[in-house]
């Protein structure tokens, strides 16, 4: 009986936050660059990118994921495909300015080759917080502006890479 009426808990709470959740989706262009860091790679590499997250906003905590490209600017061929799961909390959910910190934490891979370095194909795991403000247009649109940290740990056949990077990113919610 004790399990019956737990599982019909655990199902109403289920509900409710479903029923409560929204769709939220994001676009954002990004640029950061080197803070310094590992010997073997560029330190003054300059990245740009693009990405879009999907999921699900429950009151002030977004829950998503989401995937994108960048390209650092001095290496010819070289992309970065990062996949990611979001996390972001908003601080003042109905103000016309919302400030907010988000996390993305995942995976990236980079294809390609940079001709001073010989190094391709690497791997990583991936983990970019952020602090920033969102700037109402509509209920469900609105302009966002954060500053992220990058603290890139890479692996390229063994050799383990770090080079944090310091960025700003622009984008749109809907």
């Amino acid at each position: 009986m004790k399990k019956i009426i737990a599982i019909i808990t655990a199902l109403i709470f289920c509900t409710t936050i479903l029923s409560a959740a929204q769709y939220r989706g994001f676009a954002d262009f990004d640029a950061s660059n080197s803070l310094g860091g590992s010997k073997h790679l560029n330190n003054d590499s300059f990245l740009i990118g693009i990405s879009t997250t999907h999921g699900v906003q429950v009151n002030k905590l977004f829950l998503g994921a989401g995937a994108g490209i960048k390209m650092f600017m001095d290496i010819d061929d070289g992309l970065l495909v990062p996949l990611y799961a979001a996390l972001r909390y908003d601080f003042f959910r109905v103000r016309p300015t919302n400030f907010f910190i988000s996390a993305k934490v995942g995976y990236t891979i980079w294809s390609g080759i940079d001709a001073r370095e010989g190094c391709c194909g690497i791997m990583g795991f991936d983990f970019t917080p952020s602090v920033g403000a969102r700037f109402r247009l509509k209920p469900n649109l609105g302009i966002n502006v954060a500053l992220n940290f990058m603290p890139v740990d890479a692996n390229n056949r063994g050799n383990k890479y770090f080079n944090p990077r310091l960025g700003i990113s622009i984008g749109v919610d809907f």
